[in-house]
This record gives C-alpha cells, sequence and structure tokens, in this order.
C-alpha cells in the first residue's frame, strides 16, 4: 500500500493506505492535480454520522517495493524535480495538441477541449507548490522524503498528463492517428495514452485486480468498519 497517498495531498494519514477526512467547516478540497472542488464527502458530518469511504484498488504492482518503500530517499529534492520536469514536459506536449486548428473549437457537445484546457492551466501552479522549500505535507514531511513517497509522487505527475491526454483522445475534434501522420504532425493523444500507459507498465509491472476480488475487499472493509462503529 502507498505510505503516503497523493491523493489527500492536504490531509493526514493513518497508516499506509488511510487518510483521515478533514474536519467539517467549509473546506474546500484540492485534488492531486491541484483543482479546488467543494466536496460532497463531509456533508453527513453535518448530522452528527461518521463518514468512511471506502476505495478499493483497481491494480497491483508487481514491483511491491516501489509505493511502499520506507527507505529514506538518497535525494528527495532532485526526486521533486524529476516529478516536476515530468509534469511540465508531459503537459506542454498535451497543450500543443489543445491549440491545434479545430480542437480549440468549444462546443457544448464537445467538453473536452475545455477540461483538457483547465487541467493544463493548474500544472504550473502544482510545480510551483511542490517546488516551494517551506510545501509540507501535514505531517510535516517533504514530498519525496522516502523512495515510496518519491514513486507516488513521479507517479501523480504522469497521471495528470495522461488524465488529460486522455480526455483530448475522446474529443470529436481530435485529429485520427493516421490523419495526421499524413500531415506530418507531432503525435496525437492517442499515442500519448498508450505512451505514457507503457511506461508505468513497464516499471511497475502492473496487473488488474479482478472484480470479485475487488468486491470481496470492499464487503469485508464495509463490515469491519460498521463493527467498529458499533463499538466492536
Amino acid at each position: 500500500m502507498d505510505i503516503r497517498p497523493f491523493d489527500g495531498i492536504d490531509r493526514h494519514t493513518a497508516g499506509p493506505g488511510v487518510l483521515l477526512l478533514p474536519e467539517p467547516g467549509g473546506r474546500r478540497e484540492r485534488d492531486p492535480s491541484g483543482l479546488t472542488t467543494g466536496t460532497t464527502w463531509l456533508y453527513p458530518a453535518r448530522h452528527g454520522t461518521a463518514i468512511v469511504i471506502l476505495e478499493v484498488p483497481a491494480w497491483a504492482v508487481a514491483a511491491v517495493a516501489a509505493v511502499a518503500d520506507p527507505a529514506p530517499h538518497p535525494a528527495p529534492e532532485k526526486a521533486v524535480a524529476l516529478a516536476a520536469e515530468s509534469l511540465l514536459e508531459c503537459v506542454g506536449r498535451v497543450a500543443a495538441l489543445v491549440g491545434e486548428p479545430g480542437v480549440r473549437r468549444r462546443e457544448e457537445s464537445d467538453p473536452f477541449p475545455q477540461a483538457v484546457a483547465e487541467r493544463v492551466a493548474v500544472a504550473p501552479g502544482v510545480v510551483d507548490t511542490w517546488l516551494r522549500p517551506d510545501f509540507r505535507y501535514p505531517d510535516g514531511t517533504r514530498p519525496a522524503v522516502t523512495r515510496g513517497s518519491a514513486a507516488a509522487l513521479l507517479i501523480a505527475a504522469r497521471r495528470i498528463a495522461l488524465r488529460a491526454a486522455v480526455m483530448l483522445a475522446r474529443s470529436p475534434h481530435a485529429a485520427p492517428a493516421e490523419h495526421r501522420a499524413r500531415a506530418g504532425r507531432a503525435a496525437g493523444p492517442g499515442e500519448l495514452v498508450t505512451e505514457w500507459c507503457g511506461e508505468p507498465a513497464a516499471e511497475f509491472r502492473q496487473r488488474p485486480v479482478p472484480v470479485a476480488v475487488q468486491a470481496e475487499c470492499q464487503a469485508r472493509l464495509a463490515l469491519r468498519c460498521a463493527h467498529l462503529s458499533a463499538g466492536g
């Protein structure tokens, strides 16, 4: 399990893969890309209830020492800089595609270019946050302080750009690969998705977790939480 899950950049951890939700009070949430949203997750607390959000993994990795490695990273600041460089380079490739003729059109029937543009726009701010010397997780640690944290940060950087490429690939205005090749254009969003999915696949050798196993894990967690909430 990920020791310092990047999905909860502004939350405390309570063990590998476990994040503590903030106290309700009108706070706004940041997702891993830095986007700020109003969350509904804390609404039940207004009525005096406990909130537990259960997510089961859809993927497992053979390289278990990656995100779960607690060993100190020998050069954490270099690891942060590498993740930042990777994010800006990949997002820059997506940004170039957003600016192509046809893709820039904004239509209600095609929300993807605008959504991608928003992802691209927040990337520099995300990188600035990572590189700030005073940036700390809620537990006081810097990103990439362990080998596991460094791996999680690099994966997060790749994932931000990958999500943008996936959204753009779904746009009907994105030129198909064969049209791009004839026009001598750079790789399109579909090719970027293939490339960027292949990199972590080769590095971490991930495999899909069967749906039946996911369901069993979810059920066991839910029952355990219910047992604990009842004083068990």
